[in-house]
């Protein structure tokens, strides 16, 4: 009868452990590389327009725009994530309060869309590498103390 009892409880523990054996075997370097590829997106695509905007800032005298609009990828590759997030909504915003003028430079309101949506995949992917370093770590311990009552 005691070995029927511990056979059971033993069954029931083994089947909590795969639920958090599954998720501390989770991988986060293909979380991390979607974020990083969520913001490197965000930054050609910016650069792509910004430095046609940049002709067109030049070509009309405006330098506040034309220096707005002097961006190269190199540009934020010394920035931290959080700054350049909050830099590329600037330069859309300024790109596309001037888009009538920018369409004789191929700059168009579906370049201005596409950016807008990188930038919000971005900012959506920031804390995910993060997250789920602590689902794991969560999920090592639980495993850790469920072996423990055994």
């Amino acid at each position: 009868m005691q070995l029927v009892t511990e056979v059971t409880g033993f069954t029931g523990t083994y089947a909590d452990l795969q639920e958090e054996i599954s998720q501390q075997k989770l991988k986060i370097s293909g979380v991390k590389t979607s974020k990083n590829v969520f913001l490197e997106t965000a930054i050609k695509l910016h650069v792509q327009s910004a430095r046609k905007a940049r002709v067109w800032a030049v070509k009309t005298g405006n330098a506040t725009l034309a220096a707005q609009f002097d961006v190269q990828i190199s540009t934020f590759t010394e920035m931290t994530q959080s700054v350049v997030l909050n830099s590329l909504p600037n330069i859309n915003a300024a790109i596309n309060t001037n888009i009538a003028s920018l369409t004789g430079y191929r700059v168009t309101a579906a370049n201005v869309t596409a950016i807008t949506s990188a930038i919000a995949a971005a900012t959506g992917s920031i804390g995910t590498p993060k997250q789920a370093i602590t689902t794991r770590a969560v999920a090592t311990d639980q495993i850790a103390l469920a072996i423990g009552t055994l």
